[in-house]
């Protein structure tokens, strides 16, 4: 419970922080940083697509909601703290693995499509 309470206060303090003089948030060292925040995250899913394994979509996209749900979900949580973060994470990646994953069979908008790889 105190190694919690020591994680959030910290939390909350880079959070005050990032305040501007009225309170209101500060805007972050421009939307590249949080660009180039979630670019591994963006590699690894075009990695996936790759490999098969994954849907098309834009990484980048998908990286940078994936990134704002985490940011949601902690930035709940400071205010929140009775938020059970490890529900929340599981639920986000199931959330994210149903959002990604390649589909079994084909939807009607792939029919056309001339992808790489083959729906199992």
């Amino acid at each position: 419970m105190a190694q919690e309470r020591h994680v959030r206060d910290g939390r909350a303090q880079v959070v005050a922080q990032s305040r501007d003089g009225q309170g209101e948030p500060a805007a972050l060292a421009g939307a590249a940083s949080s660009v180039g925040r979630w670019g591994m995250l963006a590699r690894l899913l075009a990695d996936g697509q790759r490999a098969c394994v994954f849907r098309e979509f834009d990484p980048q996209t998908v990286a940078l909601a994936v990134g704002g749900a985490i940011e949601g979900a902690v930035s709940h949580w400071l205010t929140h703290p009775e938020l059970d973060l490890d529900a929340a994470a599981s639920e986000l990646e199931t959330f994210t693995l149903y959002a990604i994953e390649r589909p079994r069979t084909r939807l009607p908008a792939q029919a056309s499509s001339s992808a790489p790889c083959s729906v199992l």
